[in-house]
């Protein structure tokens, strides 16, 4: 045997009491090596040995507050492999949830909240890296999110979860125009292309949109390396451990130490039957109506997932795959509204060029309405499906 990477560090341990809890604080130094490459770090670990999470999470933000610490989500170990293949950055998906029929709300509610979390963070490499898929997983991860504090409202109720949400809403934005582009391209222009002249167009314009997606994903990039992303992850990481929601939060008239099944069946019940009476009338709906109904049929799937180990089997799967055509029909029906959009500010920025005498081809203007105008007829079939 032969060692695959090594750790060498130094660690310096110091006890500390807040109010009646037990703390230890342990800063790590050192460095990761492997045959060919090697990468330092500078850790500080916390450790509740007695007393309550609260005085923890107190201390990390004291610690916040003091220097620009992140929350660390990998093990040295798993650096110590990455970097031994020189991987680059992982595209990290949802993790597998197995929560227990007689699991506790509160701890439940933190569970399923540290999964969604890790999904956020453990892409940020990935989406600085520019993977279009890392973008859109970090998104899946930041929607999980927020279904969770829709399903979990009443507990969770107060000025430090709105703040929350609010970052999670801001975040979600940074990294919106760089998966909308993104999809504009595979979707509505990548596909299509006609012979001669009309050809020469379509290239032109998804150049044009290509540059655009790239400056989108920069802007994704510099929205990650900054503080606000920094402290969101950790802001976020401490309100689940231990946020004000935790002292006397009730859920749906539920105690927090209440059992988690009756909880989630009764919200799945509420949650499927709107959806069915917004369904039933979906061809009525404007643009603005469908999107929302597009996301209420995302938060119920997303919730079927999160209590999927509540449920038997029987029924539960074909359930949770008629919720994911759903959303994809709905999905594709906003995609449609999202390139039409995509597209008119396109033309908008043609315009301006034309007013100061910048040669913009009417073939480009063509190619695109073209391709635009071709997925028009798609939005009636997935109504009806």
């Amino acid at each position: 045997l032969t060692p695959l990477c090594e750790v060498k560090g130094e660690r310096n341990a110091y006890p500390v009491q807040s109010a009646n809890s037990d703390i230890e604080l342990a800063i790590d130094r050192g460095n990761i090596s492997t045959t060919t490459s090697n990468m330092a770090f500078c850790e500080i670990e916390l450790e509740l040995k007695r007393g309550a999470s609260a005085e923890l999470a107190r201390l990390a933000r004291r610690l916040a507050e003091a220097a620009p610490v992140s929350l660390g989500l990998r093990s040295k170990a798993d650096r110590g492999f990455d970097l031994r293949a020189e991987l680059t950055p992982r595209v990290h998906h949802a993790e597998k949830l197995t929560l227990h029929s007689k699991a506790r709300i509160d701890r439940s509610f933190q569970l399923i909240g540290w999964s969604c979390l890790r999904q956020v963070a453990l892409n940020a490499d990935a989406v600085k890296a520019g993977d279009n898929e890392g973008v859109h997983q970090m998104r899946v991860g930041l929607r999980r999110l927020r279904a969770l504090t829709s399903i979990f409202k009443n507990l969770i109720d107060g000025p430090e979860t709105d703040v929350i949400d609010a970052e999670l809403e801001w975040l979600t934005n940074e990294l919106g125009p760089a998966r909308e582009l993104h999809v504009f391209l595979e979707t509505t222009l990548a596909p299509r292309g006609a012979a001669g002249a009309e050809s020469e167009a379509s290239q032109s314009v998804r150049e044009t949109v290509l540059s655009h997606r790239d400056a989108a994903l920069e802007r994704a990039r510099i929205a990650l390396n900054g503080d606000r992303f920094r402290e969101l992850v950790l802001r976020t990481a401490l309100w689940l451990l231990a946020g004000d929601w935790s002292d006397n939060a009730e859920a749906d008239g539920v105690p927090p130490d209440g059992k988690l099944r009756p909880f989630a069946a009764k919200l799945l019940t509420k949650w499927t039957q709107k959806l069915c009476r917004q369904l039933a009338r979906v061809r009525t709906l404007d643009a603005a109506a469908r999107h929302k109904l597009r996301i209420k049929a995302k938060k119920l799937r997303y919730a079927t997932e999160f209590f999927a180990g509540l449920f038997p089997d029987r029924g539960r799967r074909k359930f949770t795959e008629i919720l994911r055509e759903v959303q994809d029909a709905l999905g594709r029906v906003n995609d449609i509204t999202v390139n039409r959009r995509l597209g008119q500010d396109l033309v908008h920025g043609w315009k301006e060029a034309l007013v100061s005498n910048e040669n913009v081809s009417p073939s480009n203007q063509y190619a695109l309405g073209y391709a635009i105008g071709s997925e028009q007829h798609e939005i009636d079939g997935c109504l009806r499906a």
